[in-house]
């Protein structure tokens, strides 16, 4: 007793569960297609309704013949109806034009929420494997199932279509099971209560046993299109950065993979041939079991309402009436129950779906408005700063004191891993420190407004992005910009002439992913734009990661060389491997293994002989000496 009220209990609350998600994700899709469900809601209330008309029209035109009444009354039952489905089909038809234009672009606004929720949380939550694999396994679902918000929209007209259908046909075929007071025999049996129950019964239990199929069918196959989400994942993989990317077509073919990824691909595609035999035998399996009770329920349908009229309860036209009915009612409750069951298996897809909105954001966001200076008097301090990565037990930074002056030009030197990138994201509150606190101005950088404050900086990270978007847009992150500063900015990250050269100046898209004229560009390139993208903003602090690691030596020159035009100002720091940087530079801090371990100018450090700084300098000025 007590494993049956669990289960119970357990059923109830998964149910309540999946219908508070589809509640929200009906929610969800009102906010961002407008006006769909209403006009989908009054479509299906027409499309539910018009076959209910035609089976009442029917009957009374039967019922007339019958009587004998005049052909006149006749015809006009005839034109009234007529009328009707002329009315109804018109205004389905207007609705259906609305409803496309409405939804029209759901393709491109479904993952709205979705992509909105990444741009705005926590970058560590962005940078978390975790957040990574529930947008691919979302992606799989929809890729494999359907499953998400889509199975909303797709659903909902059939769901009130379904559920006035069951509605209207219990109050177009009910009499019928009313009794008339015949007494005695089989006809006294025919008309009584029991008959009445058990005729209600065997419906009631025929849509149940269709549920129960629809219910089974869809979890079935949800398993079974669960178990293709790690092959579709390849080929999803395989497709968005490999297949469909023409910059990496030059190592598939030098590297001579091809087999490799015709290897892989194929067994992508016999895993989907497996998984739709699977499906097709399981579909088949379940839907032949419910339409063969169907078909039963059906005879047993005709065989009590033809006893019934032999008996007098009605005529010809109630014949019409509650055998169109009741097979009314058997058809809307197995929908219904269909899409229900459908719904519910979406629970999963759905939750994860939300779980992924509702991640909250850890970082505080601070309330304290960023002073506006016109002399850009900024001082940022380290004090006592230690950094952990989510997930790892390691410090990867420790014990950090760091001041940075206003004008002030500071290289941050160190070998790979030895923290300097670290320092830069805690600078820019892409994460908090562990430990310790980082003041702008005497005040910890948390309590400043998170926006305002990031706004202090302009950042050339080591794996920056250039998009596929005109030049102009790349180099402001905008839209709308200020194409003379936006030239001149090109001009003083030294690819003024290379931009003025491009035939569609700063219209020219960049790459070719989407204008067969856009222009192709270098490594080195790509670089002076990002640079450029970081005077644009005319931050009080520009910082770049490794800014000259895609440049030759001569270009590299000309960029140090020009330091104090590109900088004006602004207090700069330097992440660089090249050593040969440093020497443009007033101060020099030394990282290795997560600390800071020596800082001052470059002929200072080099003074130290069993310094960091000096076994660098020496490792790399070996290759320049002989």
């Amino acid at each position: 007793m007590e494993t049956y009220k669990s289960k119970a209990a357990g059923f109830i609350k998964a149910a309540g569960r999946s219908a508070g998600l589809v509640a929200r994700g009906y929610g969800v899709l009102r906010g961002l297609m407008p006006g769909f469900m209403p006009a989908a809601a009054l479509r299906a209330a027409l499309n539910a309704a018009l076959p209910f008309v035609n089976i009442v029209a029917s009957a009374m035109i039967v019922d007339a013949f019958s009587q004998k009444r005049d052909l006149r009354h006749i015809l006009s039952l005839a034109l009234c109806a007529a009328a009707i489905n002329f009315l109804s089909l018109a205004a389905s038809h207007l609705l259906k034009r609305l409803i496309s234009y409405l939804t029209a672009n759901i393709w491109w606004i479904y993952e709205t929420p979705l992509n909105e929720k990444q741009m705005s949380m926590d970058f560590a939550r962005i940078e978390d494997p975790e957040t990574r694999l529930a947008r691919q396994k979302m992606n799989t679902y929809r890729n494999t199932n359907g499953n998400g918000i889509l199975p909303l929209y797709w659903s909902f007209e059939g769901l009130v279509c379904n559920l006035l259908t069951v509605l209207l046909s219990v109050g177009v075929f009910l009499p019928v099971l009313a009794p008339t007071g015949a007494t005695g025999g089989f006809a006294g049996f025919i008309d009584g209560r029991l008959s009445a129950v058990l005729f209600a019964a065997l419906i009631l239990g025929n849509s149940v046993f269709g549920m129960a199929m629809s219910a089974g069918r869809t979890k079935k196959i949800y398993g079974i299109m669960t178990g293709f989400h790690f092959p579709n994942l390849i080929g999803q993989y395989l497709m968005d950065n490999i297949l469909g990317k023409y910059k990496i077509g030059k190592d598939i073919k030098i590297n001579g993979m091809r087999g490799c990824m015709g290897d892989t691909v194929n067994m992508v595609f016999k895993k989907m041939d497996e998984t739709v035999e699977k499906w097709a035998a399981t579909e088949s399996l379940y839907r032949t079991a419910s339409d063969v009770a169907a078909s039963a329920l059906s005879a047993v349908i005709f065989a009590f309402v033809a006893a019934k009229a032999a008996f007098g309860k009605f005529g010809a036209g109630g014949i019409v009436q509650y055998i169109g009915g009741i097979t009314r009612f058997n058809a809307g409750f197995t929908g219904l129950a269909a899409q229900i069951a459908e719904l519910y298996a979406n629970t999963e897809a759905l939750a994860l779906y939300f779980d992924f909105l509702d991640v909250p954001d850890e970082n505080y966001r601070g309330t304290i408005p960023v002073e506006k200076r016109l002399d850009n008097d900024y001082e940022i301090e380290f004090k006592g700063v230690g950094f952990k990565y989510p997930g790892s037990a390691a410090f990867a930074l420790k014990g950090l004191d760091l001041k940075l002056r206003v004008g002030q030009r500071t290289a941050v030197v160190g070998v790979n891993g030895s923290g300097k990138t670290t320092m830069i994201k805690l600078l820019c509150r892409l994460y908090d420190p562990t430990e310790g606190v980082i003041t702008l101005n005497g005040i910890d950088i948390k309590k400043y407004d998170y926006d305002e404050y990031m706004g202090l900086f302009g950042v050339v990270f080591q794996d920056f992005r250039l998009f596929s978007f005109p030049l102009g847009q790349n180099v402001a992150a905008a839209g709308e910009y200020d194409g003379a500063r936006a030239a001149e900015c090109l001009r003083k990250a030294g690819v003024g002439p290379w931009a003025a050269a491009l035939g569609g100046g700063l219209d020219t898209p960049l790459y070719k992913d989407f204008d067969e004229g856009g222009a192709e560009i270098s490594g080195g390139e790509a670089q002076k734009i990002a640079i450029a993208r970081a005077l644009y903003k005319n931050a009080p602090f520009i910082v770049l990661d490794e800014p000259t690691a895609a440049l030759d030596p001569i270009a590299e020159s000309e960029i140090y060389a020009q330091l104090n035009e590109i900088v004006g100002g602004r207090t700069a720091i330097f992440i660089s491997h090249r050593l040969s940087s440093c020497r443009f530079c007033d101060d020099i801090a030394v990282f290795d293994g997560g600390r800071l371990v020596q800082r001052g100018s470059h002929e200072t450090l080099l003074m130290d002989a069993g310094g960091k700084y000096y076994e660098l300098w020496g490792a790399q000025a070996q290759y320049y000496t002989s």
